[in-house]
């Protein structure tokens, strides 16, 4: 038996900015889009130093005809508050094509809306972030947003819950074909 070279297939990585979804590439040019919809196949995060400290960035795979986007969030960012706290809405949102729409509203600022099989998500009614807060220190205000990022580590962590669940139920029925998947 040989062994075969399958070529690797190549991710798209987006960002969301300036009311539009964004595919730099390499020279420098930029594609923007308004959607993106497919199956999400996968929640990541990753740190990266810029120089000025650390960032954390939230990555969701979606997959659509084979092709994988990778779109990614700043953690701190307000669209990826909207879009986590959307698909913690819904514990089967990993069965559903989801379609990002990122639009900027009169005031200037990036929106994002989430469909699930076509249908608006919206926020629980029970989930409100906690307002940020601020801290004097030597005479100054500075955001102190711990409480904030405490609570949205909770949500991301309930929808990765979500996801695995739907992941692992895949997995069990694909090794056991027709036997049910609850336990």
């Amino acid at each position: 038996m040989a062994l075969t070279n399958k070529p690797k297939k190549q991710r798209i990585f987006l960002s969301v900015a300036h009311g539009k979804i964004n595919q730099k590439h390499q020279d420098g040019t930029v594609d923007s889009f308004t959607d993106l919809d497919g199956r999400i196949t996968a929640i990541s995060q990753k740190t990266v130093n810029f120089g000025k400290g650390e960032e954390t960035f939230v990555e969701i795979t979606v997959t659509d005809n084979g092709q994988d986007y990778v779109l990614s969030f700043n953690k701190s960012s307000h669209q990826f508050r909207q879009v986590i706290a959307k698909l913690a809405s819904d514990k089967d949102f990993a069965s559903k094509v989801i379609t990002f729409t990122v639009w900027e509203n009169r005031d200037g600022y990036t929106q994002v809306s989430v469909l699930a099989d076509g249908v608006k998500m919206t926020k629980p009614e029970k989930l409100e972030y906690p307002k940020l807060e601020y801290v004097t220190i030597a005479g100054k205000e500075i955001p102190n947003p711990e409480k904030r990022d405490a609570y949205v580590e909770k949500v991301l962590a309930r929808v990765v819950k979500y996801f695995n669940e739907y992941m692992t139920d895949q997995a069990r029925e694909q090794e056991y074909p027709g036997e049910p998947v609850d336990d």
